[in-house]
C-alpha cells in the first residue's frame, strides 16, 4: 500500500503573548518581575559578587544550571505559566495561582506566610495583583482594613496612633541588608507577628527609665480576647537598676530579721 507523500499541514507560528494579551503585558512590563534581570541595582550587585549564575534561577526565565544559559531576561510569562502549548489558543495556557508557584523564588516569604493566620484563608493572589505585583488596594492600610474593620482599643494600638498596620505587623528589620552579596533572602513580615525587634528598632534610643515608666502605666486588657496574641502586653523590664537592687536587698534583710525573731521565740519556749 503506497504511503501518501502529502506533507502534514504546518501549525502556524503562535504570536507572542503581548499580541493578544495587551492589557496583561502592559501591566507586567514595568513590574519587579519584568525588570528582575535588567534592573540596574541587580546588575551592579550581580557584577560585584562575580556574576554568580545561581542568581539567574530567579532573575531570568528558562535558566539551565548545567550550561548557565537562559531563555529570557527577567520573569516572563513562561516562568509562571509554563511553555505555551503549540496549538494555543485552541489549547489554553495553564493558570497557576497557588502559593507553590511563588515559593520557588520567594521561599522566605512563603515560610512566613505559612506561620501566619492568613495562610488558613488566603493565597498570594488574594492580596497581590499577579501581573503588576502591586497590592489589590490603594495602600497597605486599606488592604488590612478591608478585612479588619473593627478599631482596636488595646494599649498597643491606641498608644501608636501615628503608625499603620504594616509598621508593626509587617516590620522588616535591617539585620541583614546584604541579599545582593550573600543571596540570603530577607524577612518580609508576612507572618504578621510583632516581634521584639519591632519595638526595639523604633525605641532603641529610649533608656531604662522609659521601660519602667511604660510598664507601670501599661493598660492590660481585661481578657485575652481583647488583645492580639502576638502583641506583648508590656515591654520587658530590666533588673540592672538601683531600684531593683534596693528592693532585693530589702527583701534579704527582712528575711534575716524574720528568721532571727523565730529563733528567739523558739529559744524562749525551750527554756520554759
Amino acid at each position: 500500500m503506497a504511503q501518501s507523500t502529502e506533507a502534514a499541514p504546518e501549525v502556524p507560528p503562535r504570536p507572542e503573548c503581548g499580541v493578544c494579551h495587551i492589557d496583561v503585558t502592559a501591566a507586567w512590563q514595568t513590574s519587579t518581575h519584568a525588570l528582575a534581570f535588567l534592573d540596574s541595582s541587580f546588575q551592579n550587585n550581580w557584577r560585584r559578587q562575580g556574576v554568580d549564575s545561581r542568581c539567574l534561577e530567579c532573575h531570568t526565565t528558562g535558566f539551565v544550571p548545567r550550561t548557565g544559559q537562559f531563555q529570557h531576561q527577567g520573569v516572563t510569562c513562561a516562568a509562571c505559566h509554563g511553555e505555551t502549548p503549540v496549538t494555543h489558543p485552541a489549547e489554553p495556557v495553564e493558570i497557576q495561582s497557588d502559593e507553590q508557584m511563588c515559593a520557588g523564588c520567594h521561599p522566605t516569604t512563603i515560610n512566613e506566610w505559612e506561620r501566619s493566620e492568613h495562610s488558613a484563608q488566603f493565597v498570594c493572589s488574594d492580596c497581590h495583583q499577579t501581573h503588576p505585583q502591586t497590592l489589590k488596594a490603594e495602600s497597605s492600610e486599606a488592604l488590612c482594613t478591608n478585612c479588619h474593620t473593627e478599631a482596636r482599643t488595646d494599649y498597643a494600638h491606641t498608644s501608636h496612633p501615628e503608625t499603620i498596620c504594616a509598621d508593626c505587623h509587617w516590620h522588616r528589620s535591617a539585620a541583614n541588608p546584604d541579599h545582593p552579596i550573600t543571596g540570603e533572602l530577607l524577612a518580609t513580615g508576612h507572618d504578621s507577628l510583632v516581634e521584639a525587634s519591632t519595638c526595639s528598632d523604633c525605641h532603641a534610643n529610649l533608656d531604662e527609665t522609659w521601660v519602667i515608666n511604660i510598664s507601670s502605666t501599661q493598660v492590660v486588657p481585661e481578657s485575652t480576647s481583647e488583645a492580639h496574641s502576638d502583641t506583648p502586653t508590656a515591654p520587658p523590664v530590666t533588673t540592672n537598676t538601683p531600684e531593683f537592687f534596693y528592693v532585693g536587698f530589702g527583701g534579704f534583710i527582712g528575711t534575716l530579721l524574720g528568721a532571727l525573731v523565730v529563733f528567739l521565740i523558739l529559744e524562749l519556749v525551750r527554756r520554759k
